[in-house]
């Protein structure tokens, strides 16, 4: 809790934005010692669990309307020279009327354009981490900046819109090498845990293994393989051959000084066909893959998002900002909230109580 309070003082915003979340109040806990609360605004529960409780059957409305604030979120703590460096669905939060919030700002961290600032680079959660943060990016030469935020924005941008086997998400997030282990007699689940995704060949579940599944090679060969292998060349990510850890990926086969481009595109043409059987219209592909841009210097950026024709349509010679996107009132309401986090603590209960029923087996 004390990096959330150092992380809010430290990037304290001069004023107030509905689609950030709020510090009310830091109050000492009565009956615990050397315990603080922090008093925040109430929502209902965060964009994972409404994820999973929903089956990613969220219809497009509502996640274009979640997307668009999650945008005007970002929009406004960049101006304001923030970055969160955490964005993932677990720290976005909504109510049961689809308004949205960010939260979790304990790696945020006000951004300068100083080039002599040294900046972290493991931050990020695994699926949602930028490949200049896979490759040692920490300077502002190597592309270091809210750049960061709109990776994992476009992350979780595919991840809202994808919809895969009659409109079931099978991956938990993009990035995610896993995918749903078949039930016996057919069908998916309702819910699935990552105990019920299976790895693909060559990756492992062994922490100390080169190849385990959040390891920095095992991540960017994720990226590159929807994606293609990036190259220093001018048109594709000038100088990302000086990134700190460029020779280490070289030796891997995960970038290259002389890549073939031909073979870059192809792998961008093959992911731009997946996003269009997902279903996804042509305006949100174009911005997925603006998003999802190797080259930071390159990525869209918050407030050009705002304005993108999937958000934002031009019509009679002008753009109406968010005119393609409904109101968090107009939508229904989100139902059954409840249920979701009492699901929550029944598979978390489940969980504790198989480790201990292994533990016992593991005594005898």
């Amino acid at each position: 809790e004390m990096r959330e309070v150092t992380g809010v003082q430290t990037c304290a915003l001069p004023i107030s934005h509905p689609n950030i979340i709020m510090l009310r109040n830091i109050v000492l806990h009565r009956q615990k010692a050397n315990t603080i609360c922090l008093v925040m605004d109430y929502m209902d529960v965060d964009l994972r669990l409404l994820l999973d409780h929903y089956n990613r059957e969220l219809k497009e409305p509502v996640c274009k309307c979640y997307l668009y604030q999650l945008a005007e979120a970002m929009n406004f703590v960049h101006a304001n020279h923030i970055i969160h460096r955490d964005l993932k669905p677990s720290n976005i939060v909504v109510d049961a009327h689809n308004r949205l919030k960010v939260v979790d700002w304990g790696l945020a961290r006000v951004f300068r354009t100083d080039k002599r600032i040294l900046y972290e680079s493991g931050v990020g959660t695994a699926w949602y981490r930028s490949p200049e943060l896979i490759l040692g990016a920490n300077r502002t030469t190597h592309g270091y900046g809210p750049a960061i935020d709109m990776w994992a924005f476009g992350c979780i941008f595919v991840e809202l819109l994808w919809r895969e086997m009659g409109g079931i998400r099978l991956r938990r997030a993009l990035m995610d090498p896993r995918v749903r282990r078949a039930r016996v007699g057919g069908g998916l689940a309702r819910h699935v845990s990552d105990e019920e995704l299976e790895l693909p060949p060559g990756i492992s579940n062994d922490k100390n293994a080169p190849n385990f599944i959040t390891a920095p090679y095992t991540l960017m060969r994720n990226i590159t393989n929807k994606l293609g292998v990036p190259t220093p060349a001018p048109d594709d990510w000038p100088a990302c051959d000086k990134l700190p850890r460029w020779a280490d990926f070289e030796r891997q086969g995960l970038t290259t000084a002389a890549g073939d481009h031909q073979l870059r595109a192809a792998k961008r043409r093959e992911f731009e066909g997946e996003l269009r059987m997902s279903a996804m219209t042509p305006e949100a592909i174009d911005l997925a893959l603006q998003l999802l841009e190797l080259d930071p210097r390159k990525r869209v950026a918050a407030n050009a998002v705002l304005v993108h024709p999937y958000f934002s349509p031009f019509q009679d010679g002008k753009i109406t900002l968010g005119g393609a996107v409904r109101k968090p009132e107009a939508l229904p309401l989100l139902q059954g909230l409840d249920k979701a986090h009492s699901n929550k603590l029944r598979r978390a209960a489940e969980r504790k109580g198989a480790e201990k029923q292994d533990d016992l087996l593991g005594e005898d």
